[in-house]
């Protein structure tokens, strides 16, 4: 149905349309990335930012590419009246699970209002509660957290917001406007073990940051932390200490393309270079391309070993 006028359901028998007539087209929540969490609940979505996955659009709220959505996100969910039921996870007000429930939909819902802004207008939308899943992809991303900082802010949750700011600057410590973001809601930068470092990193003084990273990645196992160090260690020489932190970093974050980088540099330093091909494999599953790590590649000098390995793709893909 169009938005220029409310849809009649009395004239709907079918609680799950045809996709002329979808009950959500383009729409989260559904969207939201289980990220190896129990199965979301509404409180989840209510309380705090959530995360999407890539073919969220956050701002607009919609699917980027709904039609070819299961192409993009193999695990993309498909409603069927077989597993609605199933799925206790799914939000009361989802236009499915009231209609399989029998309730009507909401005078909110835009093919009762007939206006697709309605929906954020009564607030039960996700639109700026969201955060991309490439914050788990990357959690050295300053920008992650500065989105959830606004979000904070946004509903006056200062002590939330600030915790995100620091975050941000942490990982930036040079950013200006991380810092006057974080200065205007503090008054002054707090002290941070962890900025110096990743400061003494950023300066080229790797045996220092190294020193301090290691003190501070004993005090707090953080992916973060972790990765900064590797980097730390990496640029110090210390190429072994690297190696078997970057593996130790993959155990807990399988997804982390930056750890999975550097075993592929480290491997293929060695002369490993089938191990190697299957770490930046493992990392392209992740980041298609690595388009979001090329500095990376670039820093660890990869870039001829992922050049041989996207020449020798398609044999691989044919020995498994």
């Amino acid at each position: 149905p169009g938005a220029s006028r409310p849809f009649d359901w009395s004239t709907c028998t079918n609680p799950f349309p045809s996709p002329n007539t979808s009950c959500c087209p383009d729409a989260p929540p559904v969207t939201f990335a289980n990220a190896g969490e129990p199965a979301p609940s509404a409180p989840r979505y209510l309380g705090k930012p959530g995360i999407v996955v890539g073919s969220v659009k956050e701002n607009a709220c919609r699917c980027s590419n709904y039609a070819e959505r299961h192409k993009h996100v193999p695990d993309c969910i498909k409603l069927t009246p077989h597993n609605i039921e199933a799925l206790e996870w799914m939000p009361k007000s989802c236009a499915y699970r009231r209609l399989h429930e029998g309730r009507d939909l909401a005078d909110w819902h835009p093919l009762i209002s007939g206006d697709p802004e309605s929906v954020h207008r009564a607030g039960v939308s996700i639109r700026g509660q969201t955060v991309s899943e490439l914050s788990l992809v990357d959690p050295e991303d300053a920008l992650a957290h500065v989105g959830q900082a606004v979000w904070h802010q946004q509903r006056n949750h200062k002590d939330a917001a600030i915790k995100e700011w620091v975050r941000a600057w942490e990982l930036d410590p040079h950013n200006q406007s991380i810092r006057r973001a974080l200065v205007k809601l503090t008054g002054e930068l707090p002290d941070s073990a962890f900025a110096d470092a990743v400061s003494l990193v950023r300066r080229g003084r790797e045996d220092e940051a190294a020193e301090s990273l290691r003190r501070l990645h004993s005090e707090r196992e953080e992916a973060a932390v972790s990765l900064s160090l590797i980097s730390a260690l990496f640029a110090a020489g210390a190429q072994r200490d690297a190696f078997e932190l970057a593996l130790s970093v993959l155990t807990n974050h399988p997804r982390s393309v930056k750890a999975g980088l550097y075993v592929a540099a480290l491997e293929d330093r060695a002369g490993r270079t089938l191990r190697s091909r299957e770490a930046i494999a493992r990392a392209e599953q992740v980041d298609p391309g690595l388009t979001l790590f090329g500095e990376v590649v670039r820093q660890v000098g990869l870039q001829a070993a992922l050049d041989l390995h996207r020449a020798s793709r398609t044999p691989i893909a044919a020995s498994r």
